[in-house]
């Protein structure tokens, strides 16, 4: 628990009960559903593959990992599930922020659209934090557009 690579995310994980520690492998297994004699034998290898400073399964060279010996308690199981976190989509936009409609491929009178609302930004694939810079670029330029619309608009 104490190699924990980020404490206040160790902190938050137990917190919410998604890690949760056990003073022995027999209480882990028990209470998390775990078979106990393939879990020992998958903790046995691994310390001796961190021993050895190779990954025997995959013939990876671990030696100057952060790894270290499971061998110790607390002993911790941690809930690890598919979440989405991204969509690869959205609203098609223009280079005016404008919102593209689907029926025809014009833009929507007055609707303006920026950040992960919109698509056809990004490319193939998006990485972390990099709707940001989209956010701010289309979210001023939508402003500046509303800003002339709103002009010319009588009242």
């Amino acid at each position: 628990m104490d190699a924990f690579f980020d404490h206040k995310r160790r902190q938050r994980l137990l917190f919410s009960n998604a890690l949760r520690p056990y003073d022995t492998l027999e209480e882990l297994a028990a209470k998390e559903h775990l078979d106990l004699k393939p879990l020992k034998a998958t903790l046995d290898r691994y310390n001796k593959d961190i021993a050895a400073g190779r990954d025997s399964e995959f013939g990876k060279d671990i030696a100057g990992s952060l790894s270290v010996p499971l061998t110790e308690p607390p002993f911790a199981a941690c809930t690890i599930e598919p979440d989405l976190s991204y969509t690869q989509g959205g609203v098609l936009i223009n280079t005016r922020a404008e919102a593209i409609s689907a029926l025809d491929d014009k833009p929507i009178p007055g609707l303006y659209v920026a950040g992960e609302a919109s698509a056809g930004v990004f490319g193939v694939t998006r990485l972390t934090a990099c709707s940001l810079p989209d956010c701010a670029a289309f979210g001023m330029i939508a402003g500046e557009e509303i800003a002339k619309r709103a002009r010319n608009i009588k009242a």
